[in-house]
């Protein structure tokens, strides 16, 4: 995932990203990913968040705010037990032409990733 736009007078945007559907995560289920967070405001974020479809709200599980230094780094980001069918989404937002914000290799460790499941 790159937040980036190839038209510069384009100062905000926001990327969303969605995994497959889930079931029943382990007890030490987790997501790792790179990142590269270079931010201007405060109001610039990555948030990582589950939804299992049966709540109005997402529960957020993961956030980074501002600057983070312009170097890749590595993110680990601990889901835990869920019981039901969830989805694992990471929004990135920026707010000025020279943020950058990208994510690579995203991987998920100790999940159950089911090939077809109804989406909710």
């Amino acid at each position: 995932m790159k937040l980036n736009y190839l038209q510069r007078f384009l100062a905000s945007g926001e990327a969303h990203l969605t995994s497959p559907a889930l079931i029943q995560s382990s007890a030490t289920c987790r997501i790792f990913f790179w990142y590269y967070f270079y931010a201007l405001y405060k109001t610039e974020f990555i948030y990582v968040y589950f939804d299992s479809g049966h709540q109005t709200a997402c529960t957020e599980i993961f956030r980074l705010e501002g600057d983070h230094e312009k170097s890749w780094r590595r993110a680990e980001v601990v889901i835990g037990r869920i019981q039901n069918r969830f989805k694992v989404r990471i929004v990135g937002r920026r707010e000025s032409t020279i943020a950058a914000i990208d994510l690579d290799d995203i991987s998920f460790e100790n999940c159950y990733i089911q090939g077809r499941v109804e989406d909710f």
